[in-house]
């Protein structure tokens, strides 16, 4: 082998060294973003859960529109017609969530609030919805 043959394989091989370190980086940066991309999947569908969970409170609010309209439903998970949706509730979200429904009888409307914390983004969220019987 020449002298010029060594040299151009050294290179060859610094090249290839370069090249698999940029894949390796580009690779750890596709995984990276496929599992955030898991967990914003996951917690969407948390909130699209609990969403589901408030429309069938404001189908059974429409349901006992007479009992609703003078505030009968107004209070927090303790309040006694609302224990069976809360437990649906907590089932679906798979935590001990208490929302808290108030009512303004000047609007005639309650509005439904729910917070909590969502471990997969680590942050608060709240989810607030008005509902009229």
């Amino acid at each position: 082998m020449t002298a010029r043959s060594q040299r151009s394989a050294g290179v060859a091989l610094v090249e290839v060294l370069v090249a698999m370190l940029v894949l390796a980086a580009g690779v750890l940066g596709v995984v990276a973003l496929q599992s955030s991309s898991v967990r914003l999947n996951q917690s969407a569908q948390q909130k699209t859960q609990l969403l589901l969970a408030v429309n069938s409170l404001a189908e059974l609010l429409r349901a006992d529109a007479g009992r609703a309209r003078t505030g009968a439903y107004a209070g927090d998970c303790q309040q006694e017609l609302l224990a069976d949706w809360v437990a649906e509730l907590q089932q679906a979200s798979a935590s001990s969530l208490c929302p808290e429904l108030s009512w303004d009888a000047a609007s005639g409307f309650y509005t439904v609030s729910l917070s909590w914390e969502d471990e997969r983004t680590q942050a608060s969220q709240q989810l607030v919805v008005q509902v009229r019987p």
